[in-house]
């Protein structure tokens, strides 16, 4: 099963939706370690281990129980940590194999494009607050779409920059974004696969029904993040 976020897919152009849609598929072939069966179990299995162990509150139920959970989640969370760091080089070298599989799908100009969206990702946010004060558009990922397509070039370089300042460690799971682009664009490939404007528009009508419960649930997420600070 491969889940992707909606806002995700409504802010992408089809052949960026082919782009994301290939990179992840071919974790699955490139040798990802944390995409194994063992690694990937002890994975979900320690993440599911923390959830269960995080208090929904700290002020509520018998005092000291919320914060006892929070102390016996430190054993799972520290060995996710430590799990993650181990195989972090590993995975780097994964996601630049899938990003060039992606490319060799999607074609290189696609695979950049979506790379690129990385940078801005927080404009969610932004578009969020617009569709619920100012609304323009059907719904907040197709704001996002929009934001997207629209931020102007010194915006976008400003982000790169940015973003490029705050190289990764040599153990986290992913790579510099800027690094990507740069591994991506080295090796021009036109598209393999390409879908049209046609059929990326009949899976969004399969969508849909999905858009506007989920879009409440991401704002309701916004709000709370705002809230707690």
């Amino acid at each position: 099963m491969l889940g992707l976020g909606l806002p995700l897919w409504y802010g992408l152009p089809a052949q960026e939706r082919v782009a994301i849609l290939a990179h992840e598929l071919a974790h699955q072939r490139n040798g990802d370690p944390a995409r194994g069966s063992l690694i990937w179990a002890a994975l979900t299995m320690l993440a599911q281990a923390v959830q269960v162990l995080t208090p929904d509150s700290l002020g509520s139920g018998v005092p000291l129980v919320p914060y006892l959970l929070l102390a016996l989640r430190l054993l799972p969370l520290g060995l996710y940590a430590a799990l993650v760091s181990a195989i972090g080089a590993e995975q780097q070298t994964a996601e630049y194999r899938a990003d060039l599989m992606a490319a060799q799908v999607a074609g290189s100009d696609a695979a950049a494009g979506a790379l690129d969206k990385l940078h801005l990702s927080q404009a969610l946010e932004s578009a969020l607050h617009k569709q619920r004060h100012m609304p323009e558009r059907p719904h907040a990922f197709l704001e996002l779409r929009h934001i997207w397509d629209t931020v102007p070039d010194a915006q976008r370089q400003q982000k790169r920059e940015e973003y490029a300042a705050r190289r990764a460690r040599l153990d986290d799971s992913h790579p510099a974004t800027v690094d990507r682009l740069q591994v991506v664009r080295a090796f021009l490939q036109p598209p393999a696969l390409v879908l049209d404007e046609a059929w990326s528009a009949r899976v969004d009508a399969e969508l849909t029904p999905f858009v506007k419960p989920l879009e409440q649930q991401a704002f309701e997420a916004y709000q709370e993040r705002y809230a707690a600070w």
